[in-house]
């Protein structure tokens, strides 16, 4: 039966040996989890069989390495070692389970890679340039003979792809990696075949699918992806990309559009990973024109798309295919609920990038090694899925507090069969989470809240608005498990005058400000966020930061995008290192690292300084019942992604 609402979104399409049972791709995004050497874990398999699970008609392994002088990242599948064959039978083996076809991305980081990785200890790409991403390191130009040995080293990873079960492969020629450095004219500088025109820097491209076909054959699909512009000044912008469209047209089955590029330091990432800051769908309109000029391969739009506009773009012919990623972390199973008319019970994406930025070396010290969503606590959980252990005896559980982490502790406590009372002094659940959702591009986040809230009142948990709990009722209760979730108050610095009537606190949140002049004390996330929505209502705003840096404590991937909206114009002005010592009905007077007291003329004084546990309200509870947890931002200050973490594991601990 067609569905109603998304006909064209669940119309199968045969791409070339095999039919999707809708448009729907899952597309390559980094995995986690990974043992040593790039081989899998039950984590990882887990993950997929999650993903599979979730009704898409096509999962994409993300970045797997064809070559060891490729490495960028280091713990991912090696298609170059026949070891790793057990682990991707078993992924796909997974994936067709659930009726949806398999693929794997083919990469090779190019002067993206690491030379601490690489066997050489040296990086390729086209050129000789400085890494932008590594600026101590030079990239070392590629000749014939090892863009020779590159091509053969994709074909052969297909044909062990191929082998081991997998449907079709993707080529990842996006994003700065090998590919997009050779179509780009500012990394391509080369004279001979694989430079200069758009003919020679797609040579290699061309040359790796002419490979890929003769060791697979011509029934084995491709998908290349690439960047429909590059966003940067002398990059591949999207006249060129359509001219390479036109030379892979046929050559491929799916041309798969993204956008920008990682050497693209001031911007990329916030485009190649579209932020809260910017519009759902901002990079469609290049799929669109794509679309305009193929006749043979298929095209694929992806970045921030909503069910409605992924409908929308097909219907309309932008496109043939529809990509997300970060989607299917807050919900995996949004295919299925959209096709089964439950889109209303969609999980939104926040994109706040929680997800990404933990693994997004070189610019974090480390790889985070685990996948984690602010909006689901249970992606990088998924084993605990397939040993899930039922508790011993239903229990009467008490959460006391309904912002994030007290919805998501009665939720999953209810869901595990136990007895749920959950009680919020107030008249709305949400929490402190109501005071940050005022900015437009805080959309997301509203939405989920208001769906957590709607979940809350539609399960099976006796909800009690408007009740402050004392530890005498919650005695009287008779619960055998207290969780407190009852959150935080602002911090109230020891600044003189710090009680003037043009001082707020985050706690008054959301608000209009009186007058245009407005200071922010404090500039982390939370009072950098304020700040620009305000700035962008036409408000003369000031950040005063004690540290260094603006924003520290934010993911580095939202970060960056946050960066950038301060330099627009209009935008709020910073003064870091710097430290306020008074207030007065003037404005605010504060000290900066020239050692001058200076006034910032306000009309509104926002403080957003930090947040203080209720730690001892909370342990006032805690004879109150045989077992009892302290979680959120009673526990600690926490962010929604570790308070929804908080209530899953608190109320995942309640076995015995």
């Amino acid at each position: 039966m067609t569905n109603q609402k998304y006909p064209h979104l669940f119309s199968p399409l045969d791409i070339g040996g095999i039919v999707l049972k809708n448009r729907i791709i899952y597309s390559s995004i980094g995995l986690s989890h990974f043992a040593p050497g790039g081989f899998a874990t039950m984590e990882n398999l887990n993950a997929y069989e999650l993903r599979a699970r979730s009704g898409a008609a096509l999962i994409t392994h993300p970045e797997t390495i064809v070559d060891p002088e490729g490495d960028g990242i280091g713990a991912k599948y090696n298609l170059c070692n026949p070891g790793i064959i057990p682990d991707i039978t078993k992924e796909t083996e997974m994936i067709h389970r659930y009726g949806g076809y398999s693929s794997v991305c083919l990469c090779h980081h190019g002067g993206r890679a690491d030379p601490l990785i690489t066997p050489s200890g040296k990086i390729y790409g086209p050129s000789e340039v400085v890494s932008p991403l590594l600026v101590d390191n030079i990239v070392t130009p590629m000749d014939e003979e090892m863009i020779r040995r590159t091509v053969e080293a994709f074909a052969e990873a297909a044909r062990m792809a191929k082998f081991a079960g997998y449907d079709m492969v993707t080529i990842h020629g996006a994003h700065g990696f090998l590919f997009s450095q050779f179509l780009s004219p500012r990394y391509n500088m080369r004279t001979d075949r694989y430079g200069g025109s758009i003919e020679n820097r797609a040579r290699i491209a061309v040359e790796v699918v002419d490979a890929i076909h003769a060791k697979c054959g011509r029934d084995f699909p491709i998908e290349f992806r690439f960047s429909g512009d590059d966003f940067m000044e002398n990059g591949a912008h999207i006249d060129e990309m359509k001219e390479f469209a036109r030379i892979m047209d046929g050559k491929v089955n799916i041309l798969h559009v993204s956008a920008s590029s990682f050497y693209n330091l001031e911007g990329g990432v916030s485009r190649m990973i579209p932020s809260m800051f910017l519009p759902h769908g901002v990079n469609a309109h290049l799929a669109r024109e794509i679309k305009s000029v193929v006749t043979k391969s298929k095209v694929a739009a992806v970045g921030s798309l909503t069910v409605d506009q992924m409908e929308k773009i097909l219907a309309d012919g932008e496109a043939d295919l529809v990509a997300a990623a970060r989607a299917f972390f807050a919900d995996p199973f949004w295919p299925r609920k959209a096709e089964s008319g439950c889109g209303d019970d969609i999980t939104p994406c926040v994109r706040c990038n929680v997800c990404i930025s933990g693994n997004y070396v070189p610019f974090v010290p480390w790889p985070y090694g685990l996948r984690r969503c602010t909006v689901n606590p249970k992606i990088g959980m998924e084993w605990e899925q397939n040993i899930q252990r039922r508790p011993v005896a239903k229990r009467k559980v008490l959460v006391v507090g309904g912002g994030p982490a007290g919805m998501t502790a009665a939720l999953t406590a209810s869901e595990m069969g136990h007895e749920v009372i959950l009680c919020e002094k107030s008249g709305r659940l949400g929490g402190a989470i109501n005071n940050f959702i005022g900015p437009d591009f805080k959309a997301d986040y509203k939405k989920y809240l208001q769906l957590q809230e709607k979940r809350v009142r539609n399960h099976d948990i006796d909800l009690r608005m408007n009740t402050e709990m004392t530890p005498e009722t919650a005695a009287e209760i008779g619960a055998d498990v207290i969780i407190m979730a009852i959150g935080s108050k602002p911090v109230i610095p020891p600044i003189p005058g710090v009680d003037n009537p043009k001082v707020i606190t985050t706690s008054a949140l959301p608000c209009e400000p009186e007058g245009r002049k407005i200071v922010v004390i404090g500039g982390g996330a939370s009072g950098a966020e304020e700040a620009i929505d305000w700035a962008s209502k036409g408000k003369d705003v000031t950040v005063i930061e004690a540290l260094g840096e603006l924003a520290g404590n934010a993911p580095y991937v939202h970060r960056q995008s946050l960066l950038l909206e301060y330099k627009k114009d209009g935008a709020p002005k910073v003064c870091l290192n710097t430290r306020c010592t008074r207030i007065t009905d003037e404005g605010v007077w504060a000290v900066g690292s020239d050692g001058e007291e200076k006034l910032y003329e306000a009309d509104t004084i926002l403080l957003a300084v930090g947040l203080r546990p209720l730690r001892e309200e909370a342990e006032a509870f805690r004879g109150c019942a045989g077992e009892f947890r302290v979680i959120g931002d009673c526990f600690k200050t926490r962010t929604v992604f570790d308070a929804n973490k908080d209530g899953y594991t608190a109320a995942k601990g309640l076995i015995y």
